[in-house]
Parts: structure tokens; C-alpha cells; sequence
């Protein structure tokens, strides 16, 4: 299996390495360490191949984001081994750093890509011609050929294997599960870490954010996210919608990555016109 690592964290974990009496650990053993969790890390997914990822100094979210500024609330000093540790990882282990857009959408892209190669195969295998005919034969039985590694639960968004480390845990992601993840997120934003805001006072054991988690098709977990943000924002709803479901959602191809907003954009208008036709056809009922 392909593990795709999230190098990003290890920037912060182990650069900020310190001893018994809180002093920067010396380096040798920060390397040392970091080795250890690597290995850790390939062995428990079983990986026969390794790509890291790690993000650049460009990420179109920062010019996006007009409620509050993109990460605005992390510290701008970096820890002690910080840039270190970056070196490390692309000198040692050629980590690629990624630009326009960040490591957690490259991993992203590597898995969609993933589940892209994998119907292919099925199809070969099952001689099927129509694409659309795969079904749950791809989503069961081929979808094992990346793994997404990381301790990011904004991740969880992408449909396929992940496997946090901190936990131990190894996850399987339906693509019903990711859109749940991503359109609870819409509800909830990422304050503590992205600085996006979602709406006041919704959290994780929020109504309408179980509501989401329960729902049974991407409409009806739109619907609910189209309502909670009309009764706040009434005829801004989509302008603020727009913007927290961009920074939000993790790319999935790398066709245009300066412009994520035309990938998630239009998955929402595409919901959109379908939640206004039903109600359309719910009016000519009537």
C-alpha cells in the first residue's frame, strides 16, 4: 500500500522536541525519533511505497478568506527544530513541498487518484465499458492502493483509508462518510486551528450538525446546511456559504489548485439547482 504522509506534523511535534528541564532537545535524537515514528508509521499500513508531503509558502486559501484571516490565530514563531526538521524530511526522505494550495490537498489529489486507477483496473478486470457500472465492486474491493496518514480529522473528508497514528486507529472513509464530514464542517468551521468561522454557536453535538451525520444522501445534508446559513445570513447566505465550504474542502484534482473555488463551487450550485428543482416539482404537486 501507498502511504501518503502528512510531513506537515512532524514539523511541529518534533521541532518542538525539548528535554526533562523544557530546553530544545538536541538534534541527533529529535532525528532519531523522528525515524522511529516513521517506521512506526509504514510498518502499522503495511506501506510498500512512501510519498510526504509538506506545504509551501504559497496556499491560495490566505487570499480567499475575507471573514477572518486563514490561520489567523497560530502563533507566527516556529519551534526550535522547525526548519530543521523540513530539511530533514526533503533531504532524507524527499518530502514534496507543495505550492498554490497545501500537503493535506496533495494527499487528497494522491487518493482520488487512487480511487481513479482502481476503477480502471475493475473495469479492465471485470470487463466492464461503462464507467458508471463499477459500483460498490470498485468502492469494496479495489479502493487499497493509498493511505492517507495523518492526525488531521479535516482529512477525513476524502473518501478512502486513513490511519492516525496518535490513535493507533486505521479508518475506512465511505465517500457518504466524507461529504458528512464536510458538510458538518460547513456547520461547525475550523475556529482553533484554520480560523474559519461557521456559525456562531454551532458545534460538534449541535442539532443540526447530528442531523448531518445521520443524513443518507449529499441533498439532504445541503439542504440542512442551505437552511441553518438562511435563517442567519438571509440573502448573504450563499457569500458566506461559498467562502467557508472553499477553505473547507480538501482539492481533489490538481487540474486548477489556484482555483478551488470552481471544485467545490460547483458541487454546491449543482446541489443548489437540485434542491430548487424538488421544491419546484414539490410547488407543481400542490
Amino acid at each position: 500500500m501507498h502511504a501518503l504522509i502528512d510531513a506537515d506534523i512532524f514539523c511541529y511535534s518534533f521541532g518542538s522536541s525539548k528535554d526533562d528541564e523544557g530546553n530544545p532537545l538536541n538534534w541527533p535524537f529529535v532525528a532519531s525519533r523522528l525515524n522511529a515514528q516513521i517506521e512506526y508509521i509504514k510498518e502499522a499500513v503495511g506501506a510498500t511505497k512512501t510519498t510526504f508531503f509538506l506545504t509551501g509558502s504559497s496556499n491560495f486559501r490566505v487570499d480567499l478568506a475575507s471573514i477572518l484571516p486563514y490561520k489567523g490565530g497560530r502563533p507566527a514563531e516556529k519551534p526550535h527544530h522547525y526548519q530543521r526538521v523540513r530539511d530533514y524530511l526533503t533531504n532524507f526522505y524527499k518530502a514534496e513541498v507543495i505550492e498554490g494550495y497545501e500537503a493535506d490537498d496533495a494527499m487528497s489529489i494522491a487518493q482520488m487518484q487512487g480511487f481513479d486507477d482502481a476503477k480502471h483496473k475493475a473495469r479492465s478486470k471485470a470487463k466492464i465499458d461503462n464507467p458508471d457500472a463499477v459500483g460498490n465492486y470498485v468502492i469494496g474491493y479495489e479502493c487499497n492502493e493509498t493511505i492517507i496518514c495523518s492526525l488531521d480529522k479535516d482529512l477525513m473528508m476524502v473518501p478512502g483509508w486513513h490511519y492516525n497514528w496518535g490513535k493507533d486507529e486505521k479508518t475506512y472513509v465511505s465517500d457518504l462518510d466524507g461529504y458528512r464530514t464536510f458538510f458538518a464542517q460547513c456547520l461547525t468551521g475550523d475556529k482553533s486551528v484554520d480560523n474559519i468561522p461557521g456559525l456562531f454557536g454551532v458545534g460538534k453535538k449541535s442539532a443540526s450538525v447530528k442531523y448531518v451525520g445521520e443524513c443518507t444522501s449529499r441533498l439532504a445534508m445541503y439542504e440542512r446546511v442551505h437552511k441553518e446559513y438562511y435563517d442567519r445570513f438571509g440573502s448573504y447566505w450563499q457569500q458566506f456559504l461559498l467562502e467557508n465550504a472553499a477553505l473547507l474542502w480538501m482539492l481533489r484534482t490538481d487540474t486548477a489548485p489556484h482555483t478551488c473555488q470552481s471544485e467545490v463551487y460547483e458541487l454546491l450550485i449543482g446541489l443548489e439547482d437540485e434542491r430548487q428543482y424538488q421544491q419546484r416539482e414539490l410547488r407543481e404537486e400542490v
